[in-house]
C-alpha cells in the first residue's frame, strides 16, 4: 500500500518535515542567546550544550532497532507531538530554571534523533526507488529552506517565549499533517528482533556500503568544520573582512545548495551516483584551492572575496549532488529490516566526528594557518576517494 500511494504520501511526509524542521531552527536559533543572557558566561554555556548534546547522541546507536521494531509514522507524530508538548510546557514558566530548560533541551535532541532516523526509513518504505532521487531533492531543498528562512524570522519575533510559543504551534501542525499521511507497514521478515550488533555486523560485511560510510565518515571529519574554523579564520582573520560580507560568502554554499536541489530534482535521469568519484574530486579539489589560494592573494581581497564567493556556490552544488544521491543509494541499498540500524550508526557516528574534526582542525590551523589545513583536510580527502571502492 505504502507505494502504491507514495506521491500523497510523499508530499504529506515532506511538509510535515519541513514543518518540523522550522520549529527546530527556530528553538536552536534562539536558545543560545537565552542561555548566555541566563548564564552571563560563553564558558556556562558551552557546558550547557556539551551536557544537552551527549547524552542524546550516546543514545542514538539504540534508536535504530527501536524504528525497526516500531510504528514508523506513529513514531514522527509521537516526535512532533512531545516536541510541541515540551515547549508548551516550557511556557508555563516566566523563565525557564536551566536544570529545567537543560533537562527539555536533552529531550528534545532525543526526539530529533528518533524523527530524523524514522523519516529516512519512512521515505523508502512509501515511495518508489525510481522516485527516490528526485524526492530526496525536493526534501534537501525544503530542510535547507527552513533552515535559512527560519533564523530571519525568529529575529522579528520579541523574546524566548514567543519562540517557544511558535516552537509548540509548528511542532503541533506538523504532527496534525502527519496523521493524514496513507501509510500501512509493511511486514519485515526477520529471523531475530533487530540487535545492533547485527546491524554492526551488516555493514562490516558489505563492502562497497562500509567503502561509503567511511567516506561519509571521513567528510565529517575533515571538512564539516569549515564554518567554525575554517572561514571565519580566513574571512575574518587573515583577511578581515566586515560581518556583512562573510556572511554573504559563507551564504553562497546554501545558494548553491539550493539551486541543486532543484537541479536534481528535475534532473534525476542523470544519474549523478554514476559520477560520484568525479563529483567527489571536484568538490575537495576546489576547497584545497581556496585553501591554497587564501595566503596568495592577501594584496587583492576582493579579487578573493570574488574567487571565495564562486567557489562555495559551486561546492554549495557538488555537495547537494553528493549528498542526496547517497542518501538515496543507501535507502534502496540497504534492506527495509536494517535501515533503522544503518542511518543510526550513520547518525552516530557523523556526530561523534563532526566536534573532533573541529577540535583537530582549530589545532591544525593554529600550526598551519586555516588556508593550509583547508587545503591540506582536502587533500586527505581526495587521498580517500581515491583508494576506496564507489559504486558504478
Amino acid at each position: 500500500m505504502g507505494r502504491a500511494v507514495g506521491g500523497r504520501a510523499a508530499a504529506l511526509l515532506l511538509a510535515g518535515r519541513t514543518v518540523s524542521r522550522f520549529g527546530s531552527s527556530f528553538y536552536l536559533v534562539a536558545l543560545p542567546l537565552y542561555v548566555l543572557e541566563r548564564t552571563g558566561s560563553l564558558g556556562a554555556s558551552g557546558l550547557f550544550f556539551t551536557l544537552t548534546s551527549l547524552p542524546p547522541l550516546l543514545a542514538v546507536p539504540f534508536l535504530g532497532p527501536l524504528v525497526e521494531r516500531a510504528h514508523r509514522k506513529g513514531l514522527l507524530i509521537l516526535c512532533d507531538f512531545g516536541a510541541s508538548a515540551l515547549c508548551a510546557l516550557l511556557l508555563l514558566f516566566p523563565g525557564p530554571p536551566l536544570p529545567f530548560l537543560l533537562a527539555g533541551t536533552m529531550l528534545f535532541h532525543l526526539l530529533s534523533h528518533l524523527f530524523e532516523i524514522a523519516s529516512k526509513v519512512l521515505f523508502s518504505e512509501l515511495c518508489p526507488p525510481e522516485r527516490l532521487s528526485s524526492l530526496n531533492g525536493i526534501k534537501s531543498l525544503l530542510d535547507h529552506g527552513a533552515a535559512v528562512l527560519a533564523p530571519a524570522a525568529g529575529a522579528l519575533l520579541c523574546g524566548f517565549r514567543a519562540i517557544l510559543l511558535l516552537c509548540a504551534l509548528a511542532y503541533g501542525l506538523s504532527a496534525l499533517q502527519e496523521c493524514f499521511i496513507p501509510y500501512a507497514p509493511r511486514p519485515i521478515q526477520q529471523a531475530e528482533p533487530p540487535r545492533l550488533r547485527a546491524g554492526i555486523r551488516y555493514l562490516l560485511g558489505r563492502r562497497e556500503l562500509f567503502s561509503l560510510f567511511l567516506l561519509v565518515m571521513a567528510l565529517n571529519f575533515f571538512v564539516a568544520n569549515s564554518e567554525e574554523i575554517i572561514f571565519p579564520g580566513i574571512l575574518v582573520e587573515l583577511y578581515q573582512f566586515p560581518e556583512s560580507r562573510y556572511g554573504l560568502a559563507v551564504s553562497a554554499s546554501t545558494a548553491g545548495t539550493l539551486l541543486a536541489s532543484l537541479f536534481l530534482i528535475r534532473a534525476a535521469h542523470l544519474r549523478p551516483l554514476e559520477h560520484l568519484r568525479a563529483l567527489f574530486l571536484v568538490n575537495s579539489a576546489l576547497m584545497a584551492a581556496l585553501g591554497l589560494a587564501a595566503p596568495l592573494l592577501r594584496s587583492v581581497p576582493k579579487l578573493y572575496f570574488v574567487l571565495f564567493f564562486t567557489f562555495q556556490l559551486l561546492i554549495g552544488w557538488l555537495t547537494a549532488c553528493i549528498n542526496v544521491p547517497l542518501i538515496s543509494y543507501f535507502q534502496t541499498r540497504v534492506p527495509l529490516e536494517q535501515q533503522g540500524r544503518f542511518f543510526a550508526l550513520l547518525a552516530f557516528f557523523s556526530g561523534i566526528l563532526i566536534p573532533l574534526g573541529i577540535s583537530y582542525t582549530g589545532v591544525l590551523a593554529d600550526w598551519l594557518g586555516p588556508g593550509a589545513a583547508y587545503a591540506c583536510n582536502n587533500l586527505c580527502v581526495i587521498v580517500l576517494v581515491l583508494l576506496v571502492r564507489l559504486p558504478a
